[in-house]
Formats: C-alpha cells, structure tokens, sequence
C-alpha cells in the first residue's frame, strides 16, 4: 500500500480556513456600515419620499414593511393607505389586521374584520386564527365573527 505525504493537504485546509475566517469578518464590517447609513428604503428615507409626492402603494408597502419592528400603530396606518390605494392587495390586507392586533387596537380590528367576514371570509379565518389574534377571540364579539367568517368561508 502506498502512502502518500500529508503536508499539502493541510497547507491547502488551513488556507480554506483563513479565506473563510476572512470573509466572516469583512462581512461583520460590511454589514455595519451599511446597517450606519440608511438606505432607501428606511423608515427615514420612505417618509421623504412620501411627502415629496410619491404616493403609490408601492411606497406606501416599503414603508409599513419597515414601520413594522419599530411601530404597530404607524404601520397599520400604513397598510391602510395601501388597501385604500390597491382594495384588492391581500397581503396588505393580512398585515392591516395583524399590526391592529399587535398595536392592540381592537375595536378598530374588530370593525375591519366585520367587513372581512363578508367579503373575503377565508382571509378573515386566517387572520383570525394567528397567534396575534388569539388574545382576541375570547372576546364574544370576535368569536362570533370567527364563527361567521367559518360559516361565510364553507359557502
């Protein structure tokens, strides 16, 4: 049997192992200086956007995607001006009623749902049986709008 020298071998894996080490770190740094300068599509930069002018639901979609782990309450506004914008976005309209839940607004989400129930039930059964909402459905009046919105969606 013949053998063969392993010093090559691992000449050439402790070089993988500094090149992969290596990009670990510049990628540390990279990352930090981007997350330092805001980009367009920050929470700043959307806001001057849109008082500019620029009012399509596009911006407005950029702009409740990047109020979201900062602001419910900002962002269901925002999901708002999108479905007013667009009446048929659905994940617009899925977001809307999470960040109400979340901004624990429930009379507003309960008057949303009530015209969900109605319109497009199996959207009002999704929302109503996310986590977000559970805290909700004990309420009487949700239950009985999940109950609707069950007997809407088997139609």
């Amino acid at each position: 049997m013949r053998q063969y020298r392993r010093t090559p071998a691992l000449i050439i894996l402790a070089a993988i192992g500094l090149l992969g080490a290596g990009y670990v770190l510049a990628w540390d740094k990279v990352e930090r200086i981007w997350k330092k300068s805001p980009g367009e599509q920050s929470v700043e930069a959307l806001e001057k956007k849109i008082a500019a002018g620029d009012q399509s639901a596009a911006t407005w979609l950029a702009y409740a995607e990047a109020l979201k782990a900062k602001d419910w309450g900002r962002a269901a506004t925002a999901y708002h001006q999108v479905i007013k914008l667009e009446p048929g976005h659905k994940e617009a309209k899925f977001q809307y009623a999470l960040c109400l839940a979340n901004a624990e607004r429930p009379n507003e989400l309960h008057d949303y749902l009530k015209e969900l129930v109605y319109g497009e039930p199996k959207l009002a059964m999704q929302i109503l049986d996310r986590p977000e909402a559970q805290k909700y459905v004990s309420d009487e009046r949700f239950a009985q709008l999940k109950t609707e919105a069950r007997n809407q969606a088997m139609d």
